[in-house]
């Protein structure tokens, strides 16, 4: 509430003046009329009358300017309980508005605190969070929303960083129909990204409808459901092959093949290659099944890798001379004890040498080394910088190409399929020897060449 002009205030204070002398101005005027009052004294009686209307409007003002004061506080939110006092003109106006201002102090600290409130809740959402009004505005986004985007969101359209058309729709849908719904998404830039967005109408505390957003983002578990998918078809393909070839050669013994004794030995070896490739799938699979069960359970053996190679290449020796590999191993003459499984860990050297043995070209050596590095270098991902054992297999096969790499370790994926086949893979080794790798907190780097072979090392902490 501003200040009336100086001639307005003026003006109302000899316009009450006015008012209060005409219990004067009425009774002189009736007996200047009816003659018993001359002129002289009629004028002297009205100056008096306005004289005392003038004082009484002054007074009256002078108590009216307090509670306009008092009013233009209220209006700001800075009046203190008390400070109105009791008017002998204005009665019991005083006490009414102090009681208005009680109760609307109240009302606000309740509203504050509402909406404080209301922010608490959403910053505690581990969720991106973001409150949007009628006009497409951000009025209110969590922390966690805000470092998602990378920006300051709240002021700013929802459209500067969130353009789907079914999530806009959606959020008008929830303002101007009261629908709430859910949108699954992926944004325009980044399409390898997941996101689930809850959308609600709410009111603001300003009593203005709104929605509310709750994202979270799914990829991980589309991955999954992905990997899920992609696992059961492969696994299926590759058990289907061998027990198609089966069902086959059955009825050729049963038929054609009956009486022929060569034929009979021919398929005989067929389904006995056949039937031992499922047993190494299956044996595989269950595996790796153990392995994803374990993944989280500490290791807690002292186990010699040095030691453990010996074991693998002793292992491997009938597969090794089929192959017509020969092993060199080089070994630092420092001790190579790491805290692990020793049966996975076996696991994990038998499945690498047999990788380097079936893809090295025939006659060729596989070399493995293991050095103790103090402190690991950038090879070593996340070890880097820390004491680690590396374990090295190197093949002088045909080498793999660059595009190749990042996937080796995925299940079912070969760089060759027919070859792989040929040479009894199940394309679950590499796979195995992750889950292995990740169990021991280690890291797995691969190094390849076309035309020169490959390297793969293995980096294990010393704890």
């Amino acid at each position: 509430m501003s200040e009336a002009p100086p001639f307005l205030a003026a003006r109302g204070t000899w316009m009450e003046a006015v008012v209060w002398s005409l219990p004067g101005w009425i009774p002189l005027g009736l007996l200047w009329f009816v003659g018993l009052v001359d002129s002289q004294d009629a004028l002297i009686g009205g100056a008096v009358a306005v004289a005392i209307g003038a004082v009484v409007a002054w007074w009256r003002v002078r108590q009216l300017a307090p509670l306009i004061a008092w009013v233009e506080r209220l209006r700001v939110g800075t009046t203190q309980p008390g400070s109105v006092p009791d008017s002998f003109f204005y009665g019991r106006l005083p006490r009414a508005l102090l009681a208005m201002e009680r109760e609307t102090q109240g009302l606000r600290r309740r509203v504050a605190a509402s909406d404080e409130l209301q922010r608490a809740l959403v910053d505690a959402i581990p969720d991106p969070v973001l409150v949007v009004d009628s006009r497409g505005y951000v009025r209110l986004a969590n922390p966690t929303a805000e470092q998602h985007f990378d920006q300051k969101l709240a002021g700013h359209p929802l459209g500067r960083f969130l353009r789907d058309p079914g999530i806009l729709a959606a959020i008008d849908s929830a303002i101007r129909a009261d629908v709430s719904s859910t949108v699954s998404f992926s944004p325009l830039l980044d399409r390898t990204r997941h996101y689930t967005c809850r959308i609600q109408p709410m009111l603001t505390v300003d009593g203005e409808p709104a929605a509310i957003l709750s994202l979270r983002e799914t990829s991980e578990q589309v991955a999954i459901e992905r990997m899920r998918s992609d696992f059961i078809a492969n696994a299926s393909h590759e058990l289907r092959t061998p027990l198609t070839a089966l069902n086959g050669f059955v009825e050729t013994l049963k038929g054609p093949a009956r009486d022929d004794p060569s034929a009979q030995a021919m398929f005989l070896d067929i389904m006995e290659a056949e039937s031992s490739r499922m047993t190494r799938l299956i044996d595989d699979l269950l595996s790796l099944s153990k392995l994803e069960a374990d993944v989280h359970r500490p290791v807690s053996e002292d186990v010699d890798l040095a030691e453990l190679v010996q074991v693998a290449v002793s292992g491997l020796e009938p597969q090794l001379r089929k192959n017509r590999t020969t092993v060199e191993t080089e070994v630092e003459d420092r001790p190579m004890r790491v805290r692990g499984d020793p049966d996975q860990l076996q696991q994990l050297v038998a499945n690498l040498i047999d990788n380097a043995s079936k893809y090295g070209r025939p006659g060729t050596p596989v070399r493995i080394e293991l050095a103790c590095l103090d402190p690991a270098g950038d090879k070593a991902g996340p070890l880097a910088g820390r004491p680690a054992i590396r374990l090295s297999v190197i093949d002088q096969g045909e080498g793999i190409a660059a595009e190749h790499l990042p996937r080796l370790t995925e299940r079912f994926y070969r760089v060759d399929r027919s070859r792989s086949r040929r040479a009894g893979g199940t394309g679950l080794g590499l796979a195995i020897c992750k889950h292995i790798i990740k169990r021991h907190g280690g890291h797995l780097n691969v190094e390849s060449k076309l035309g020169e072979g490959s390297r793969f090392s293995v980096f294990i902490p010393v704890r």
